[in-house]
């Protein structure tokens, strides 16, 4: 199996790669209201790579 490219978080300014998924269940829970991402390539089977970041304690969805 290829090793996929992970989300990024910013926290305090910091980027780090996010090895979980957050968005997976919200994507799952949506169905068919969500458009179908096309993978890019082995390293990307999601078809989207998510940038979060944590702003006064709260995490954002950026890109």
């Amino acid at each position: 199996m290829t090793a996929q490219i992970p989300d990024r978080i910013v926290i305090d300014g910091v980027e780090s790669v996010l090895l979980a998924t957050p968005l997976d269940g919200l994507l799952r829970r949506l169905g068919d209201r969500v458009p179908t991402f096309v993978a890019p390539h082995t390293g990307n089977w999601r078809g989207y790579t998510a940038g979060w970041r944590v702003t006064d304690g709260r995490l954002f969805l950026d890109s």
